[in-house]
């Protein structure tokens, strides 16, 4: 329902995901903007799918098989203990890390 509401990539043009860039979703849940994260960072580019919960991340491990998704790379994370990558964008509920490398 989330979804058709505010479509994920509606959300992630705003935001402004380019080619080659390096993507953190923190928090990632089931995935929901992982497949078009990836698309849109190319295949130069690197997509971390980062979560707390191993559900999430079992559930972005099948995504990424099913989706063929090669630059999508699922991280477990320790919540907020986790030290910080790159600066941090929020746009909505979610928190976007971007970095050009």
């Amino acid at each position: 329902m989330r979804n058709m509401a505010n479509p994920p990539e509606k959300l992630l043009d705003k935001i402004g995901i380019e080619n080659d860039m390096v993507v953190v979703d923190y928090g990632c849940g089931p995935g929901s903007y992982i497949k078009y994260a990836s698309a849109m960072a190319g295949a130069g580019g690197r997509v971390y799918a980062a979560d707390i919960h191993e559900l999430a991340i079992a559930s972005v491990q099948k995504l990424i098989q099913k989706e063929g998704l090669k630059n999508v790379v699922p991280v477990q994370v320790n919540g907020y203990s986790s030290p910080p990558l790159m600066t941090i964008r929020q746009t909505s509920s979610m928190h976007w890390i971007c970095s050009i490398q």
